[in-house]
Formats: C-alpha cells, structure tokens, sequence
C-alpha cells in the first residue's frame, strides 16, 4: 500500500467535528459541529461551505431526499436547502425538541430522531412534523426496502413495517447503536462498547461480527462492493472483505483515528475524523493509498478515552479551553492551558467536547472520552 499523507478541506478549517456525509448524484457533503456543511469539488479537491440560512451550524446528520438536502442541527431543528436560492429555510413546525440528531428517508416521508422527545415524520413536501410513535433518543436511521430501523441510546434497535406508524424492539437491547450498513442484503450495526453486530433475517436476530476490529466503540460504517468499512473510537479504520467475519486496520498514513463519519463517493472512501477543526482523509479504494490535500494543521488530543489527564500535542499554540457535555452545558469555560496538558480528574465518566482556543481566537472542538 502506498501511503502519502493526510490531507482536509483547502479552503481553510471545517470549524467542527465533521459527524456526516451523504452522496447524492455526483456531489458529496459533509455536516460539521459548528462549521455547518459543506460540498466537495473532486477536479479541484476542495471544500465549499453553503451555510446561508443556517442560523446555527452544528450539524448531526444530513440526508437527502428527491434531490433536496436535509439537515439535523443540534438545538437548530431540521433545515431543508433550498437549491434554486442557494439557501437554507427551516422546517421545524411541530418538533417539540430542535435537539436533531439523525435522520433517513423512505419514500415521500422524511424521520427526524430527537434527543429528548423521540422520533418525528413528515412528508417531504410537507410543512409539518408529527409523533412517530418511538419515544427513544435516536441516534440513527436506516431504510432497508420496506423496513426502517432506528438504532437508539442505550435500547438497541427497533423496526418499523409500516413507515412509523407502529415500532418493534429489534434486539440488542442493552447496547446504543451508532450507526447502520446494508451489504448483500444484511444489515450491519456500530455499537458503543459492543463492536459490530449482523443480521441476515432483517432485524430478526443478531450476531457479533468485530473478531479484529481492536476497539469495541464503533462509530461510524461503510460498504463498496463487497467490502465493510468500521470506523472506531481511538483505533481507526478497519475493514472486512467477507460479510464483517474478519477485519484488517486500514490506517497507514491516517492521523487523528477517532472517526465520526464514512461514506464512499466515486470510488474513494472518506473518514471524518477528530484531527484540527475536523477533518476528512479520503481513501482511494482502486489505487490503495491515502492522498493529501493541503494540510493546514495537525492536533493529536491523546489518551482518548482517558481517565485524569489529557494532553494535547499541535503544531497550533492554544491559550485557553472550554469543556463541554453532549447537552450542550459547559463543565469548564475558557480556563488557561497549562504545558500542553489539561485535568479531568473531576469529570465523570462520559463524552464531552473539548474546545480549543488560539491566540487568535480561533476554535477546534475535538471529541474527548472519560472511562475510569
């Protein structure tokens, strides 16, 4: 394999963990926490933010349905981009919660999953959400023909067969389910602390498929072809070339191995992951090697998950950091940094955003771990 480097957007920071990216026809894009979206240019290997409209930037997911582009924002609700205006218009009228994390698409409905009040449906062309009758956080949605799973917090899956009217618990119900793939007809989940799990009777029954997948916090999936794609908490990438039974590291040249996001787009493979500002490497599947694309900056935030200290390694002078909790409240609030190492020691055990804070008042937000 040869490897070149790591590359990110040119036209400067993403501003934010990039947590989604979506393909539709020939265009890419890509949601960040606190940079907003952005759209990928494959002749000339940039990135271009389309953020007009969007009164807050923190994407959570983005999905696409006939030929529109949806967003789920993070205490913004669900903005739906308009592609004559070139603009963004918000569509929030019955969410009882603006608090968007995932969403998926079948047919003429659009699913919205919420962190407090669970599951909300309209029609695409609709103005309104409704009840969808799943009370759960969701973390992410999947349409396998006739069948949508909801993976959740903390309570597995469920499925739906009749577009959200009524929910079945689907198993694995004492794990959070980060993310969905189908591949041959199976559908494959990413589990917290669980690795990966299979399922060849649509939801059915469960198997757990990680053997060499080395971190059991799998975030983000993938398929092309015949191959599986895993991204992890803290490990990278890996993939599996026999329906998820075995798995091989894919990381050579690949810095910052936390990976939020995986999509596949004319051939390549591309990773968000916690580097500087967010960051996305892109993977070239024919040719096998990472390819750079002006790399501006290198963060490396480490251990992660760690237990009292965390330290940060950049090529960036930072002055100053705030933490903050997945509810969005801050913990510690712009505190000076000291030799490059911050104490955690206080914190509980859970996710958090780091945010970091130049001189120039610049900020990188990196996703950090507490197990102790």
């Amino acid at each position: 394999m040869t490897v070149n480097a790591q590359w990110q957007q040119t036209n400067g920071s993403f501003g934010g963990l990039v947590k989604s990216m979506i393909t539709s026809g020939t265009n890419l894009y890509a949601g960040s926490y606190g940079g907003g979206v952005f759209i990928y240019n494959s002749s000339t290997n940039s990135w271009t933010a389309i953020n007009d409209g969007l009164t807050l930037k923190y994407v959570e997911d983005l999905t696409v349905a006939n030929a529109q582009l949806f967003s789920g924002l993070d205490y913004g609700g669900v903005y739906i981009y308009n592609n004559n205006g070139n603009i963004w218009n918000a569509s929030n009228s019955g969410l009882s919660e603006l608090r968007v994390i995932s969403l998926g698409t079948k047919d003429s409905l659009v699913f919205a999953g919420t962190v407090s009040d669970g599951l909300f449906v309209k029609s695409i062309t609709g103005t309104t959400w409704s009840y969808s009758n799943l009370s759960n956080t969701v973390n992410t949605i999947l349409i396998k023909e006739d069948t949508i799973f909801a993976g959740t917090m903390d309570s597995g899956v469920f499925v739906s067969v009749n577009n959200g009217m009524n929910w079945a618990s689907s198993g694995l119900t004492d794990k959070s389910i980060n993310d969905f793939v189908v591949l041959n007809n199976h559908v494959f989940a990413a589990t917290t602390q669980g690795g990966v799990f299979k399922s060849t009777d649509n939801g059915a029954t469960w198997s757990p498929v990680g053997n060499g997948i080395t971190n059991p916090n799998v975030l983000s999936l993938a398929a092309h072809d015949n191959t599986l794609y895993a991204g992890t908490s803290g490990d990278g990438v890996f993939k599996s070339t026999n329906d998820g039974n075995s798995w091989t590291a894919l990381n050579n040249g690949l810095t910052g191995l936390t990976i939020y996001s995986l999509e596949v787009s004319n051939n390549t493979l591309f990773a968000g992951n916690n580097g500087v500002g967010g960051q996305i490497w892109k993977f070239d599947i024919s040719a096998g090697s990472f390819t750079d694309e002006t790399p501006v900056a290198h963060v490396n935030i480490f251990p992660n998950p760690a237990t009292d200290f965390v330290t940060i390694e950049s090529n960036l002078s930072f002055v100053k950091y705030s933490i903050m909790n997945t509810l969005g409240q801050y913990i510690v609030s712009e505190k000076e940094t000291v030799m490059n190492q911050i104490n955690i020691e206080n914190l509980t055990n859970g996710e958090y955003f780091l945010i970091l804070f130049t001189k120039d008042n610049e900020k990188i937000i990196s996703n950090i771990q507490i197990y102790k």
